[in-house]
């Protein structure tokens, strides 16, 4: 009986640590320095639970495609640690990268969405693998220590996190300016 309950027990463990290798639990994290951008993106203030960003992110994206308006990356700019802010108050603007191609509709999105063009900038980055929602949470949990980690090093907190979906190549890319971004707040949110 206890045979058959360690091997039982063995074969769960050894599916679920598959499975968390296949998410890229194990992946490395490796914060690197460098510049990114620019990026045009089509996107939306959120207050409130950073989970309702995947339900907006998609939404936008059902409305662009509809429009043959190509959407193969997503974004969210998180500016608040949801440790220390309330839910509801948390800030975001998500929504999806616009491709060069799709540049010349931006009166169309306009009318719906709002189009910022985010400059070439010095980031902290870490890229992991991006195979389903769980990818996402599993990089959160291990991206965000290593880049808070670079920032308090250098000293300064408080950054915001611009995270980009690359579906196409299968990452989740996690930036932080290398330098304080106060006017993200201002320039995205209003405040």
């Amino acid at each position: 009986m206890f045979r058959t309950l360690f091997l039982a027990l063995g074969i769960v463990l050894a599916l679920l640590g598959s499975y968390l290798w296949y998410l890229g639990f194990f992946s490395p994290v490796n914060v690197q320095r460098l510049e990114a951008g620019p990026y045009m993106l089509v996107g939306q203030k959120l207050r409130g639970d950073y989970g309702q960003s995947g339900k907006a992110m998609d939404a936008m994206r059902v409305w662009l495609q509809k429009r043959h308006i190509q959407c193969t990356r997503g974004f969210g700019i998180y500016f608040d640690d949801p440790r220390r802010v309330e839910k509801s108050r948390l800030r975001s603007w998500v929504g999806n990268v616009l491709e060069n191609t799709d540049q010349g509709k931006a009166a169309e999105i306009r009318e719906k969405y709002e189009i910022k063009t985010l400059p070439t900038t010095e980031y902290f980055q870490v890229e992991l693998p991006f195979k389903n929602q769980a990818s996402v949470f599993i990089g959160i949990m291990r991206a965000y220590p290593a880049l808070f980690k670079c920032a308090q090093a250098r000293g300064f907190s408080n950054q915001p996190v611009l995270e980009l979906y690359d579906a196409p190549n299968k990452k989740v890319t996690y930036l932080m300016p290398a330098r304080p971004a106060l006017d993200w707040a201002r320039e995205y949110c209003g405040e």
